[in-house]
């Protein structure tokens, strides 16, 4: 008996990963995954969800500024805690909002746009 207890934990454990491997490519996933990376001071990897349109149109320089900057506010307060994205629309493109909430600032909505780039998606707005 309890070797099928084992299987059966085993075999939700990696039903479980599996399922959320899957959905790694969500447009809502490369939004909090963006997010997450300016949590946590990974300027080079937030800017890997950004479109290339978006980073040609302000330029190098701007963008890593940006990040930047945006890092270091999310960080004094004091990383972030949760994030929703809400986003609708088909094909390639989804647009919407995203809530963040961090550990000591009040919580912020921001609106979002993504559009699918070589086949991953991208933040372009």
């Amino acid at each position: 008996m309890q070797k099928s207890k084992l299987f059966v934990a085993v075999i939700g454990a990696v039903t479980t990963f599996s399922l959320s491997a899957c959905n790694s490519n969500t447009p809502e996933s490369k939004v909090k995954d963006y997010y997450m990376s300016l949590s946590n001071g990974k300027i080079q990897a937030a800017k890997g969800y950004l479109s290339e349109k978006l980073i040609m149109r302000f330029g190098n320089t701007r963008v890593n500024s940006a990040l930047e900057v945006e890092s270091r506010r999310i960080s004094q307060c004091g990383g972030v805690e949760s994030i929703t994205a809400t986003l609708s629309g088909n094909g390639n493109v989804r647009t919407g909002k995203a809530v963040i909430t961090y550990a000591k600032c009040p919580k912020k909505e921001e609106q979002t746009g993504l559009v699918k780039e070589n086949g991953a998606w991208k933040i372009n707005q």
